[in-house]
C-alpha cells in the first residue's frame, strides 16, 4: 500500500514542478551579468492578476501597465516564424516573459533555462533567483 501511494506522490509532485502555466512565471528573476546574477524583475500575483515590477537602484518599482497572458502567438509575431514548442508567457509593455523548452534557440539566442524576457534591449536568459 505505502508503494503506490508514494508513486502518487511523486506524479503529483513532479507535475507541479513541470506546470505549463503562467503561474511558473510568479518569482524574482535575474540576469546574469559576468558571471554574476543581477536581479531583473519580479512577477506577483494579486487578486487573480499578474504584477510586473522591475528594478532600479536598488528597489522594486511596480509597472504601470497590465501584464496579460502571451500565447505561442505572441512569441511567433516577435521572432517572426513558427515556434514548435510549447509556450508559457505573460506580456506587458515593458517585457514578455517566456517558459519554453530547457535549450530552446531561436538565431543567436538560446536559453539553458527555458525562461527568458524580451525586452527593448532585445532577449534575456532569466534565472530564478
Amino acid at each position: 500500500m505505502k508503494r503506490p501511494l508514494f508513486i502518487l506522490a511523486l506524479a503529483v509532485a513532479l507535475a507541479a514542478c513541470s506546470r505549463n502555466d503562467p503561474d511558473s512565471l510568479v518569482g524574482t528573476w535575474g540576469e546574469s551579468v559576468h558571471g554574476q546574477t543581477v536581479p531583473l524583475l519580479k512577477i506577483e500575483k494579486s487578486k487573480g492578476h499578474y504584477v510586473l515590477f522591475t528594478t532600479a537602484d536598488g528597489r522594486w518599482i511596480r509597472t504601470t501597465d497590465y501584464v496579460m497572458l502571451a500565447s505561442k502567438d505572441d512569441l511567433e509575431q516577435i521572432v517572426r516564424h513558427p515556434v514548435h514548442c510549447d509556450v508559457t508567457g505573460l506580456k506587458s509593455g515593458v517585457a514578455a516573459i517566456f517558459k519554453v523548452p530547457e535549450g530552446w534557440t531561436d538565431g543567436k539566442f538560446s536559453t539553458r533555462s527555458g525562461y527568458f524576457a524580451v525586452t527593448w534591449f532585445g532577449p534575456i536568459e532569466l534565472v530564478r533567483l
